[in-house]
């Protein structure tokens, strides 16, 4: 199993790039596989069980921001079963 990997995405996109960007992430949560990729960066991730959800929103001085955090633990057997 590949440990240690990253990839960070920041880009201008319309309303609707920025939807059905999220719409390939929830199809790759109700999965449980979900691949990112970039150029030749890119990550797999294998989001399972109980996952922490964080919404912060903020609106200030005519500036917007929403920032979305998962995360998620894998247990042993995942460690185990991706080896």
């Amino acid at each position: 199993m590949e440990h240690d990997r990253g990839f960070e995405f920041e880009a201008m996109a319309s309303p609707k790039e920025v939807a059905d960007l999220l719409g390939h992430i929830a199809d790759g949560f109700r999965a449980k596989v979900l691949h990112v990729a970039q150029g030749a960066e890119d990550v797999t991730v294998h989001p399972h069980g109980d996952i922490s959800l964080e919404i912060a929103a903020r609106d200030w001085k005519g500036k917007a921001r929403l920032e979305i955090v998962l995360a998620w633990r894998l247990t042993e057997a995942d460690v185990a079963a991706a080896d």
